[in-house]
């Protein structure tokens, strides 16, 4: 199934529809300052927030449901490019903006700094360069450049969580802005772009309407997620959706790889490797090679962790034992529970 672009009007409850979630991320930009660093935790509308923006992400989820079936056809006219340009602006809306809830992009904006001056962010938590204990002069001078941001990395007694891959890409950022949150973000919508492409793929592989990829690209809750609170997880989903295209066009080894780069950005893809090699468990050699290319591209990806101190500091230990999963979560938690 073909994608095609042809002439068309868009219909007015589409319109109706990107204008609310235009809005919303207006709306998300203004709030944001209330969320700065330097507020009162007690001052942060966190309640209120929240229920605002899960509510506007239900009235987009089932305003699309709605809509998709009724427009559902292989010619969707400008419509999808209409899609396109909405969820992009919303994006973009953000730049400029204080994340809100979420302080992680600090440690992303640090790790970018170390690795893009040739060290490892597996051998020396924050606390260490705060301290002057980490014995590296590039250390202690990056530190002075970038002050700020190494001040407000959240648990700095704890080294590195995140694996080489992430590491990879938190270098690219740095390099390309220097501790700039925008220029993570920069980066974080091209991968949203790649995703985007990929969502496409696969709605076309499985001759469904393009169209669905509203359900994604104009997501209050992805735009606030990602394009405000910076977090990584397009890292994340691009080589995973990689891996799931590889699987539905029955690419099994192919899948292996991509599955080996996402278990590089983050760990947790290790407990969908079912999933990935379902289609070859009965070919014995086939399954064998699959297992192979995952373990070495792995193995390679996790040489630098492996070769640093696993402590009680190594973020991966932390992670194991009592890591809080969502900040977010515990935030808002907090405030409900008094």
């Amino acid at each position: 199934m073909k994608l095609k672009i042809a002439a068309g009007p868009i219909p007015v409850n589409w319109i109706a529809l990107g204008i609310f979630v235009l809005v919303s991320a207006r709306a998300m930009r203004a709030v944001a300052p209330a969320f700065a660093y330097e507020a009162p935790f007690s001052e942060m509308p966190i309640l209120g927030f929240v229920f605002a923006y899960m509510f506007s992400a239900a009235v987009v989820a089932f305003s699309l449901l709605a809509m998709i079936e009724k427009t559902d056809r292989p010619n969707v006219g400008y419509l999808f490019l209409f899609i396109l340009i909405v969820g992009t602006l919303a994006r973009l809306l953000q730049f400029g903006t204080s994340t809100i809830i979420e302080d992680d992009y600090y440690r992303y904006l640090w790790d970018g700094a170390v690795v893009s001056i040739w060290h490892s962010p597996f051998s020396h938590a924050p606390l260490d360069v705060l301290k002057g204990t980490a014995g590296s002069t590039e250390l202690q001078a990056l530190a002075q450049r970038g002050e700020d941001i190494l001040f407000r990395v959240n648990h700095p007694e704890i080294r590195t969580i995140y694996p080489s891959v992430l590491q990879a890409i938190f270098a690219f950022s740095h390099l390309l802005a220097p501790f700039d949150l925008d220029g993570w973000r920069a980066v974080l919508l091209f991968f949203e772009f790649g995703i985007a492409g990929l969502i496409l793929a696969l709605l076309l592989h499985f001759q469904r309407s393009p169209l669905w990829l509203a359900l994604y690209w104009w997501n209050p809750l992805v735009i606030n997620e990602v394009a405000n609170s910076a977090h990584m997880e397009p890292v994340l989903m691009l080589p995973l959706l990689f891996a799931v295209y590889a699987i539905v066009r029955l690419r099994p080894i192919w899948a292996s790889v991509w599955f080996a780069i996402a278990a590089g950005v983050k760990v947790w893809p290790f407990l969908i490797g079912a999933v990935v090699w379902r289609n070859c468990f009965y070919d014995r050699p086939l399954f064998l090679k699959c297992i192979a290319v995952t373990c070495v591209i792995t193995g390679v990806l996790f040489l630098p962790v492996m070769l640093s101190s696993l402590d009680q500091s190594s973020g991966f230990v932390a992670f194991a034992q009592n890591w809080k999963a969502s900040s977010a979560a515990i935030l808002v938690t907090e405030r409900i529970t008094g």
